[in-house]
């Protein structure tokens, strides 16, 4: 989602030795990854085990996220939430680029690091926040599902990249699947559902538009720097938010547990073991992790939150992985 997809180009083009012609679904070009093999024009890649069970793990984390930003964010509300996820999860991922050996240029870039704090971290965390105090933490993974479509359409403005067949024809199947999960959830349709789902979709927008922005300022910057430099730059712009809306009372013990998890396992190790497997399957094979995040959202808000739902809207929720596999270029439409 913009956090760090876009490098993977520099790390797999080294491992590999060159360019392929693999191509993302906006039309951008895709490395060969490791453990990869060609066959005719496709590129195959090959998954080990380990591989799919760091990928349904990564997913089963940011799923789960939406869990915690609901049950914390009340408490601790929307800013100070986010404030405190992002600066925990950038001092762990510093610790981890020290103990690597890694050299931080925060100084070099920050204008740039700044923005992409802005348009890919705080101001879509602090939307889905906000989300989530009308919302239900479900509904809210499987609209932040939708940002390949705007990605795709960050692209086709931005980079001036001619959609293709299957784009043009994921777009529309996107929004009718969001118009279908709103309307026919079993929450009542209210001012407040409504802007708990725009503000959701907003979010989306931020990570595609975030996504393309990455790809054009921060080519060749390492992955974990890259993550580690945007969420420090997140919080740097989320603190003065925190001062303006402080806490609303003294956090119970489940709300700094949700903190906690949200902050180091749904972002510093979720970021870690994304970056891993970008090296060990590449682009094409991790972006797969986006069919299974509201999966784990809806099942997560369902177990953990008894959140209700509704068997209408189940062709909306398809609609909407059939969007992003159009958009992908996951399933592909002829021209």
């Amino acid at each position: 989602r913009g956090d760090g997809t876009a490098r993977d180009g520099g790390m797999a083009r080294r491992a590999t030795g060159g360019w392929h012609g693999a191509r993302r679904g906006d039309g951008t070009a895709l490395p060969l990854p490791p453990r990869a093999t060609t066959v005719g024009a496709t590129t195959e890649v090959v998954m080990k085990p380990r591989d799919l069970a760091m990928l349904v793990g990564l997913a089963a984390m940011w799923g789960a996220s939406y869990l915690f930003i609901r049950v914390a964010s009340p408490v601790f509300g929307p800013a100070g939430l986010m404030a405190a996820r992002v600066l925990i999860a950038s001092a762990l991922l510093w610790i981890v680029l020290r103990a690597r050996g890694g050299r931080l240029r925060l100084a070099a870039m920050w204008r740039a690091d700044l923005a992409l704090g802005a348009v890919n971290a705080a101001v879509p965390f602090l939307l889905i926040a906000i989300a989530t105090l009308s919302i239900t933490a479900s509904l809210a993974a499987v609209l932040n599902a939708t940002t390949p479509v705007f990605s795709a359409i960050a692209s086709a403005i931005w980079l001036r990249k001619r959609p293709g067949a299957a784009v043009l024809l994921g777009l529309p199947v996107g929004i009718a699947g969001v118009a279908i999960v709103v309307g026919a959830g079993p929450l009542p349709i209210t001012p407040a559902l409504l802007a708990g789902a725009a503000c959701s979709l907003v979010a989306a927008a931020c990570y595609g538009v975030g996504s393309v922005f990455a790809r054009q300022r921060f080519a060749g910057v390492a992955p974990a720097e890259l993550s580690f430099r945007q969420l420090f730059a997140a919080g740097v712009l989320l603190l003065p938010a925190t001062a303006v809306a402080p806490p609303r009372g003294v956090p119970d013990a489940g709300a700094v547990l949700a903190l906690l998890v949200l902050a180091v396992i749904c972002t510093a190790v979720a970021y870690l073991i994304y970056f891993t497997l970008i090296t060990r399957i590449g682009a094409v094979g991790t972006t797969s992790v986006t069919f299974l995040i509201p999966v784990f959202g809806i099942v997560w808000g369902a177990l953990f939150l008894q959140e209700p739902l509704s068997v209408a809207q189940l062709p909306g929720i398809l609609l909407i992985f059939l969007s992003m596999a159009l958009v992908s270029g996951l399933i592909r439409k002829p021209d």
